[in-house]
C-alpha cells in the first residue's frame, strides 16, 4: 500500500459511491443533514449527508465544520490502516476504534453520540473495500462480515 495518504482517500470515495445501497449505514444516518470527515495525515474526505441520505464524498482542503451536524476523526494515515485493516479481518463488532488508537473525534460531540452508529459502518466499509484492494495484489481471498 501507499505510504501516503492517497488509498484511504481513493477508497473513501469508492465506499461513497457504494455505501448508499448499505441498509445498516442507512438506518444509522436516517434524518441526519451534516458532515463526517475523515482525516488522513494532512488530507481529509467528507461524506455529506441531507436528511440521511448521502449527497457526495469529496477530498476537501478547507476548514471543516465544527457545528451542529458536523464531526470527525483525524489520525495518522498508517493509524488508520491498522485499524480499518483489523475492523476488516475481525468477526466482532470492532469496538470503539477511537478507543484503540490515535484517532481523535473532533467536532460537535451531540451529533457524535448520535450518528457515531454511522461512523463505525463506515469504518467498517472502508476497513472492507481496503482488505479487498490488498487481497486483489496479493492473490488472498477476502474476507466480509457483510456478505
Amino acid at each position: 500500500m501507499s505510504g501516503d495518504a492517497g488509498d484511504l482517500i481513493r477508497a473513501a470515495i469508492r465506499v461513497g459511491r457504494t455505501c448508499h445501497e448499505d441498509g445498516l449505514l442507512r438506518l444509522a444516518t436516517r434524518f441526519w443533514t451534516g458532515t463526517l470527515w475523515l482525516t488522513f495525515d494532512a488530507r481529509s474526505v467528507v461524506f455529506r449527508f441531507d436528511l440521511g441520505n448521502l449527497v457526495e464524498v469529496v477530498e476537501c482542503q478547507n476548514d471543516l465544520k465544527h457545528d451542529e451536524g458536523h464531526f470527525g476523526f483525524s489520525a495518522s494515515a498508517t493509524s488508520w490502516r491498522q485499524v480499518l485493516l483489523a475492523r476488516a479481518s475481525s468477526d466482532s463488532n470492532g469496538g470503539s476504534t477511537a478507543w484503540v488508537s490515535d484517532i481523535v473525534r473532533t467536532g460537535h460531540r451531540g451529533t457524535y453520540w448520535q450518528y457515531h452508529r454511522a461512523a463505525g459502518r463506515l469504518f467498517d466499509l472502508l476497513g472492507e473495500e481496503l482488505d479487498a484492494r490488498r487481497n486483489s495484489w496479493t492473490g488472498r481471498k477476502s474476507f466480509s462480515r457483510s456478505s
